[in-house]
């Protein structure tokens, strides 16, 4: 199974960004289209039931990052009978997960739009939340298992490829549907078809290319015994990347959940870009993680270019947020350019990003139970500043307690890695954050001095892709100049790209 480990590097990194352009350009055009046609309070609803389906997906109770770190070894090692004991028991779970799934979303259904202040009709609010609950039934019956197998075996670029069929249909038939003058329930309907197609797709791949692959084996529980404290992570993470829509909703008003929203999908199609990096190498780290000289190599180089990479595309992305977003929003229904929101939102991005590498430490040793608390005192932290926050602040007040919560969590990740698993310092880490944060704030007081005229999209476009060529190259060199380390394992590593085949 790990034969063709660089192939497999490729392929994920390349249908990642095939993916990723993609995605960009439909997120750029559909929500514009969409909150054009049925306005900021549909959409805002629509963003807020979505992050109800996010808390109800703790049904799925940690077993899905639990079989993962369970199955790098035993695919590294091509172990065929385990792989299989492992999905039985996770396919098992996950069918009795699809069950109680179903009941929640029928039950909240018809309570959850009795809770909210809107103007919406009762049938129309109903109707979206059943549709859009329909498609995590889906998964959790089919083609869950699937992708956590995929995702192990280097085999991402399978996920990206269906992903971005799966976009491409759901874009263009929403698009059509909108010019049709379709009503948001049908527009919504889409969803669902095509979640279901996707599932049809996700189990041709895999009965084609793991016939070896068996369900009704004697399912492995024990392999997946870590869930309960992959639990408390998930639990913790959800509240604190979900809660900031759920409280706009509650304690402000629709419109101001829309706005939120419509910020952070603007600067996720960044962040979705810098995490088809990460998963197109994370399947090799993770097998090799008990290889230590070899790991710490390759995890330098990863760390490296990975927190650069963070930095360099939220920058640009900074540069660039008023100029776009005031051509983006003209004509829409409420006031969506607000001074601090681009600073803030960059700030989480970052701060969420460039522990990633850290992060990933963690799980491939399964170090769950040991940093549960951890986690959770991050979402306490987060929750108590943005309900207290928000009401003299508003959606300020939401942000400000992430970007607390994330700067003690961030560091802990950093020191905790290094210290008590790497058993060494943490000081090349920070190190890196120090350069890229001097390297970005230069780059925008400079940028800022420029004589440019933004004013249409042509020239915000135009202008984007002559900086990031510019930039990025020229911030990774620095990078690798200043972290030696890391610089001649990259060398070593274009020179013997067979290294990555053993």
């Amino acid at each position: 199974m790990a034969s063709g480990t660089l192939k497999k590097i490729k392929l994920n990194f390349l249908f990642g960004i095939i993916g990723q352009a993609v995605t960009l350009v439909i997120g750029i055009l559909i929500p514009r289209l969409f909150i054009i046609s049925f306005g900021s309070d549909v959409n805002g609803y629509i963003n807020s039931i979505n992050q109800i389906f996010v808390y109800i997906s703790l049904l799925e109770a940690g077993v899905g990052a639990a079989a993962s770190q369970a199955l790098y070894t035993p695919i590294g090692k091509g172990d065929k009978q385990k792989v299989n004991g492992i999905l039985a028991a996770t396919n098992k779970f996950y069918t009795k997960t699809a069950v109680g799934y179903s009941l929640i979303v029928l039950a909240l259904g018809f309570v959850y739009p009795l809770l909210i202040k809107s103007t919406l009709p009762y049938y129309l609010m109903v109707s979206n939340f059943l549709i859009t609950g329909g498609s995590g039934v889906v998964a959790y019956f089919c083609h869950a298992k699937y992708k956590i197998l995929l995702g192990v075996d280097g085999r991402e670029y399978v996920t990206s490829i269906i992903a971005t069929v799966y976009q491409v249909f759901l874009s263009v038939g929403k698009a059509v549907l909108l010019f049709v003058g379709c009503n948001v329930i049908i527009v919504q309907s889409l969803y669902l078809a095509l979640n279901i197609l996707q599932a049809i797709l996700f189990t041709i791949y895999i009965k084609r290319n793991y016939k070896w692959l068996d369900l009704r084996v004697q399912p492995d529980f024990k392999s997946i015994s870590k869930s309960k404290s992959v639990l408390i992570h998930q639990i913790s993470a959800l509240i604190f990347n979900n809660t900031d829509v759920l409280i706009l909703t509650f304690f402000c008003d629709l419109k101001s959940a829309s706005i939120y929203v419509l910020y952070k999908n603007l600067i996720s199609l960044i962040s979705t870009l810098i995490n088809h990096f990460s998963n197109s190498i994370n399947f090799r780290m993770g097998q090799i993680f008990g290889q230590r000289e070899r790991f710490i190599k390759l995890h330098d180089v990863y760390e490296t270019f990975h927190i650069t990479l963070t930095f360099s595309l939220c920058t640009i992305t900074y540069m660039f947020f008023v100029p776009f977003l005031a051509l983006y929003t003209e004509g829409m229904d409420a006031n969506y350019l607000l001074t601090y929101m681009p600073l803030l939102v960059v700030s989480v991005e970052i701060l969420s990003y460039m522990r990633i590498p850290s992060q990933n430490v963690i799980i491939y040793a399964g170090h769950f139970k040991e940093t549960q608390w951890r986690s959770l005192l991050e979402s306490a932290i987060n929750l108590v500043l943005s309900l207290a926050l928000v009401y003299f602040l508003g959606i300020y007040g939401v942000l400000i307690g992430t970007v607390v919560a994330l700067l003690y969590r961030a560091n802990d990740i950093i020191l905790y890695s290094n210290h008590k698993i790497l058993n060494r310092s943490a000081f090349p880490v920070y190190r890196t954050v120090i350069v890229n944060v001097v390297w970005g704030c230069l780059a925008v007081f400079l940028f800022n001095m420029l004589p440019l005229h933004l004013d249409n999209y042509v020239s915000v476009i135009l202008t984007a892709i002559v900086v990031c060529i510019i930039m990025v190259p020229a911030q990774l060199a620095v990078n690798f100049l200043i972290h030696k380390k890391a610089g001649s394992s990259l060398l070593e590593f274009l020179r013997n790209v067979k290294q990555l085949r053993r």
